[in-house]
């Protein structure tokens, strides 16, 4: 997040430049949110209140950032550098907590049953995709909502988004109960933070 931070902050004269670079920055963002609980879910996996607890504040901390990087960004966005000023900000704080965090994050146990084979490789990708054509149907809307880039778009997005969380949240959680007893360390963290 850093460098794709320093990258956009240095572009000149390129919006699509700036726009794929700022979308990979967003990719970086959203990963976050499933590392993060990821760590709590290991850091706290002996006390389930705990767990619940740590994963709300740092839904509440990633949250309020996004509230405050808006403000901070269009307090900068005054400066004489203008937007690139934010990003300068973001890469600096960025590259600081990278730091502080290879320091400070201790070591959770390792499971040897986890591979990359059972990671939702598909669901991850249409949900990307779904999310892709929202945004692009939104953005063409607020243009013209009469172009095709539009009305188009945008429902086959939020289908493809809705049938993601349907067969994440029904599916995959049935399967989980259904198999829970071929893998023990299924035991250890609850079904939902899997």
């Amino acid at each position: 997040m850093a460098l794709f931070a320093l990258i956009c902050a240095v572009i000149e004269n390129s919006v699509i430049a700036l726009i794929v670079f700022r979308a990979l920055q967003g990719i970086g963002a959203s990963a976050l949110v499933p590392s993060g609980i990821a760590l709590t879910a290991g850091y706290f996996a002996h006390d389930i209140k705990l767990m619940q607890k740590a994963n709300r504040f740092l839904l509440i901390a990633l949250t309020g950032a996004l509230g405050a990087g808006t403000v901070i960004g269009g307090a900068f966005a005054l400066t004489d550098l203008g937007y690139k000023s934010f990003f300068y900000f973001v890469f600096a704080l960025d590259f600081v907590c990278a730091i502080f965090l290879f320091f400070m994050i201790s070591p959770v146990t390792r499971y040897d049953r986890l591979h990359l084979k059972d990671l939702n490789y598909g669901g991850v990708f249409v949900l990307v995709v779904g999310l892709l054509l929202v945004i692009l149907g939104l953005t063409e809307g607020g243009h013209n909502w009469r172009k095709p880039e539009a009305y188009v778009t945008l429902p086959i997005g939020f289908i493809l988004v809705f049938f993601v969380f349907v067969f994440e949240t029904v599916y995959i959680r049935r399967f989980r109960i259904k198999h829970a007893n071929e893998r023990p360390m299924v035991e250890k963290v609850p079904l939902y933070f899997l």
